[in-house]
């Protein structure tokens, strides 16, 4: 199995994005989706802690945040755990900003239109073909895609 990501965003975000600008040298992050991970699974804590997140402690006390649950973020912003998480799946191809705009059906196989890096409307556009395809967009963007209304059915 060849796996390929293409994502619009300029890294793994979504939900999780992280911002992060560099002043006089150092490298400052700012969490603007998700800042904290909450796990119960002593497993998923292990994990967790492998991959560099630190605990979090002085958490309002929210709905989200129960007191069975323990909290954590990472040095990096948790964009950084998405990273690593992509590592863990050995892609064949990540690549950022590349837009899919386009999704056909080509026998037991799938067409896939999209833009690549470059000002938007100056993108070059290409088409690849792959046996699967996931789809991980808003509902919005969704409804963008040129012909997945189609391959849904």
């Amino acid at each position: 199995l060849d796996l390929v990501v293409w994502e619009w965003a300029r890294g793994p975000a979504g939900r999780m994005t992280t911002y992060w600008t560099e002043i006089d040298g150092v490298k400052h992050v700012a969490d603007v989706g998700a800042q904290v991970l909450s796990c119960s699974d002593e497993k998923d804590v292990d994990w967790l802690m492998e991959q560099g997140a630190v605990e979090a402690t002085g958490l309002a006390q929210t709905r989200e945040r129960s007191p069975g649950r323990k909290h954590f973020w990472m040095r990096g912003g948790t964009t950084e755990l998405l990273r690593k998480q992509l590592e863990a799946g050995s892609p064949e191809e990540v690549e950022f900003t590349r837009k899919v705009t386009g999704i056909r059906r080509d026998g037991n196989a799938f067409l896939v239109e999209a833009r690549g890096k470059g000002r938007r409307d100056r993108a070059p556009s290409f088409t690849s073909r792959f046996d699967a395809v996931i789809v991980a967009v808003t509902a919005s963007d969704a409804l963008r895609i040129d012909g997945l209304k189609d391959v849904l059915g």
